[in-house]
């Protein structure tokens, strides 16, 4: 919650308030654990905003969240997404091939385009959305074969939780975290789904183990 805060990233604090209803849900401890993980929460907002100087930056970043119409809020997100939407009706089965939509969208998005002109190896933006990027980049097909892995993962973390698993928990809250950043961030490339996944498959064998 502090890296969040510190980091004025906008996806992380619309992350962190969308984590953090489904996480009082699911603690299985009952009411008391959900009001002490409420306030820890405010408790470490005050703390953070306490200091002047960084409040006044805190409010000024995020109260751009109040003009989603406006593309400065999005940082050229809206046109560089518009970009992937006209990169996959182009080529809407294969795609432009792994990590090529960062050189093909100054083609497509005045905004890459002025990234591009700014990097020495001609690169423009990403698409700032893991599930465009996607299908930009691998097509239909692609975009299925990473939505079902996705799924399958969601699928399996419930099963675990419940199956009794109490691990399963943080690990469902970490997809949850991912997939909400991936809406904004071009997060298919990070390490952090795979951790989750293999996490997952080794609780799913232990407890085959375990019969």
């Amino acid at each position: 919650m502090v890296g969040v805060l510190l980091s004025l990233s906008r996806t992380g604090i619309i992350n962190l308030l969308a984590i953090t209803l489904p996480s009082l849900l699911l603690v299985r401890q009952g009411a008391k654990s959900a009001i002490r993980l409420t306030a820890l929460i405010g408790v470490v907002l005050v703390a953070i905003t306490a200091f002047s100087d960084f409040r006044e930056r805190v409010i000024q970043r995020y109260s751009t969240l109040q003009s989603l119409q406006k593309e400065e809020t999005w940082s050229g997100r809206i046109d560089i997404w518009q970009a992937a939407m006209r990169v996959f009706a182009e080529r809407p089965f294969t795609g432009v091939g792994v990590g090529n939509f960062a050189f093909i969208s100054p083609y497509y998005s005045t905004y890459a385009a002025l990234i591009s002109a700014q990097r020495e190896d001609g690169g423009g933006g990403v698409a700032h959305n893991m599930f465009l990027s996607v299908m930009a980049e691998t097509g239909v097909i692609g975009l299925i074969f990473f939505s079902t892995l996705l799924l399958s993962a969601y699928a399996l973390a419930w099963r675990l939780i419940k199956g009794g698993e109490n691990l399963a928990y943080g690990l469902l809250i970490g997809l949850l975290a991912y997939t909400v950043a991936g809406l904004a961030l071009t997060w298919e490339y990070v390490k952090i789904p795979y951790l989750l996944y293999g996490s997952l498959l080794a609780l799913r064998t232990r407890d085959g183990r375990h019969g």
